[in-house]
């Protein structure tokens, strides 16, 4: 068979990745309305496509087993012989010959009079699936025109590009090593220090490199970086660079139960609806018109992200968002980049509203008030500023053709179990908020209040819901997440041990100096702030934030005993960097891959890096630039 034919079957158009089906009628009913659409059979055909499926699975299923469907069909009304191709997300129940469920489905549709034709593409697609090598490709190809090279060319994957990423990883390892042994050897403290000593920039370099060797495993590998912790933990310990009773130090325990408590919470305020009525309640006062709509729901998206957090709140308010498109046939993209800016930006708002946010509570033992006074103002006019942006850019693709009807989206929630969780939720917003002063009153240890306000909330919400607590003890936090949390800050904990960041302090410090400012007091203040918020903010659109600020907080605890002007300060540019620059990539942040997933299980689309590229670029370079001037205005104002 001539290779330009297949090249005419297999279109990459016509090639699915990564979409998600609850079982086999899904996807037939998803192929019959995508070959109505692009016109390929007549409309009354198409009518009849999936009960045509179904028939023809009844006669013997047509999963060849090792995961790979094959549905076949001669049609009257087909223009042409066409593939459609589907790489599963989620594998689905085919009956297969070997039992297996199906995560690579090729449909072949052609006409009645091409028998031969449509044989010898059977049998052309058959021979392909049957090539293991060819198979793995295709379920490792990140874009569609792979996929389509492979099933037209046959094309061989290079042995470089297979592993790239390893050899990636490993480039980047032995970068850091040569430079960090060049650098921490070269930099000298300026007092008789023990770090200058050889001994300790051997440490030091070890450090810095299982360090990196977390932070590169964890980009190039996210689902194994909590392999990549516990590697370059254990290596810390067997090189003797730190002991296990300063490991368990710098895990920061009171830091990991605090976000447990929060994670059991949430998951419980969620069960009951509370947020999702809030939201629903507001939308009900502010949604008149599309514009107002849009912008309510992403002010509620950041306030449910500064009070709770981020994943959550974009959880409730996007979902609310694709039933009120649905309904409204409105566009989802505006909503989706929209909320999630919103809400990245808002989990800046409070104490509670982002990882980073919790732990430098607990490391810089910084109170609820403290971010009420910094993070709160700056959040809260970058979050308008935000809105007007964002409205800005997607003004035109806001139109709603029918009214929303709330009340369809209130249906499921208990107003009853509402009223009690708003009541402890109430609860637990108080004793967070006033924990300092109930400190200060008891005579106790800081931060005490903070984690018992949220071990007292959990201890309530296994005694109200008796047994069906373990559903929220158990499914509440991400026990995934909390292990790679622990692995986090003991690790990024030996940079202050080894002395990396009084050294990474000290060349900060010395770059500061030498920054263009008119205040020359207030030079070595601005110039790291700058630094620091900007860094934060353009790393954090790459890789997670919480690497980035937990290597950087000791450095701000060594200028700060440096003594250098409104150093606690810079504590606020992490914060805000590290929430803020989430928004730059649609990897910058865990609510951003999060509510792509939700988008394309919902609406069977690809999302595309150009649809996120436009509004991220912009809003982050403006809310950084923005930030960074509240920051001026505000530092000219202490001093």
């Amino acid at each position: 068979m001539e290779k330009n034919n297949f090249e005419k079957i297999f279109r990459p158009e016509f090639i699915f990745l990564d979409l998600e089906f609850n079982n086999k009628e899904e996807l037939f009913s998803f192929v019959k309305e995508f070959l109505e659409k692009k016109k390929v059979i007549e409309e009354e055909e198409a009518k009849k496509l999936v009960g045509l499926l179904k028939e023809r699975e009844s006669l013997g299923s047509t999963g060849v087993g090792l995961g790979i469907a094959l549905p076949h069909l001669s049609l009257k009304t087909i223009k042409e012989t066409v593939c459609l191709i589907f790489r599963l997300k989620k594998a689905i129940d085919w009956q297969a010959l070997d039992q297996k469920p199906v995560n690579l489905v090729v449909f072949i549709f052609s006409q009645e009079r091409e028998h031969d034709f449509y044989l010898q593409t059977l049998s052309y697609v058959a021979q392909i699936l049957h090539d293991k090598k060819i198979v793995s490709q295709i379920l490792k190809a990140k874009r569609r025109e792979e996929v389509y090279e492979y099933l037209v060319y046959k094309r061989k994957i290079s042995f470089f590009k297979k592993y790239q990423k390893v050899f990636y990883y490993l480039l980047g390892m032995i970068l850091i090593f040569f430079f960090a042994k060049f650098l921490f050897a070269k930099i000298k403290l300026p007092y008789d220090s023990p770090f200058n000593s050889p001994f300790w920039i051997k440490k030091e370099v070890i450090a810095i490199l299982l360090f990196f060797s977390m932070v590169l495993g964890t980009l190039f590998f996210f689902s194994q970086r909590v392999a990549f912790g516990g590697f370059a933990l254990t290596l810390l310990l067997l090189t003797g660079v730190v002991d296990i009773e300063t490991t368990i130090k710098f895990m920061s325990i009171p830091t990991i139960l605090f976000i447990i408590a929060v994670m059991i919470m949430v998951k419980w305020f969620s069960e009951k609806g509370v947020f999702r009525y809030l939201v629903l309640k507001a939308i009900q006062y502010f949604g008149n018109s599309p514009l107002i709509l849009f912008g309510s729901l992403m002010f509620f998206s950041a306030l449910l992200g500064g009070l709770i957090d981020e994943v959550s709140a974009i959880l409730i308010t996007f979902g609310i968002a694709i039933q009120i498109v649905r309904y409204t046939k409105g566009n989802i993209i505006p909503y989706l980049i929209g909320l999630v800016m919103a809400t990245n930006i808002g989990s800046a708002l409070t104490l509670i509203g982002n990882p980073i946010g919790i732990y430098l509570a607990f490391s810089a033992q910084l109170t609820f008030l403290d971010f009420l006074r910094n993070s709160t103002p700056i959040s809260l006019l970058s979050l308008f500023f935000t809105i007007f942006l964002i409205l800005l850019i997607y003004k035109k693709n806001l139109k709603l053709e029918n009214k929303i009807e709330l009340k369809k989206l209130e249906e499921e929630i208990d107003k009853k179990e509402v009223k009690i969780a708003v009541l402890v939720f109430l609860v637990f917003v108080i004793l967070v908020v006033f924990h300092s002063f109930i400190e200060r009153l008891l005579k106790i240890e800081e931060r005490s209040m903070l984690l018992g306000a949220g071990l007292l909330i959990v201890g309530f919400i296994v005694f109200y819901e008796k047994e069906h607590s373990r559903f929220f003890v158990e499914r509440g936090p991400d026990w995934w997440t909390i292990l790679y949390f622990m692995f986090l800050f003991a690790n990024a904990g030996c940079l202050e041990y080894t002395g990396v960041t009084y050294k990474l302090a000290y060349l900060l410090s010395e770059g500061a100096k030498r920054f263009p400012f008119f205040r020359e007091d207030l030079k070595e203040t601005f110039g790291s702030l700058t630094m620091l918020l900007w860094g934060s903010g353009i790393l954090s659109g790459f890789v997670d934030n919480l690497p980035i600020v937990a290597a950087l907080v000791p450095v701000v605890k060594n200028l700060i005993l440096k003594g250098i002007p409104l150093a606690n300060q810079l504590y606020w540019s992490l914060l805000i960097g590290g929430c803020f620059g989430g928004n730059l990539t649609m990897i910058g942040s865990t609510a951003n891959l999060v509510a792509i997933g939700v988008y394309e299980r919902a609406f069977r689309k690809s999302f595309r890096f150009s649809d996120w590229l436009k509004a991220g670029i912009i809003v982050t370079f403006f809310t950084l630039f923005f930030a960074n001037f509240l920051f001026l205005v505000k530092i000219l104002t202490l001093k």
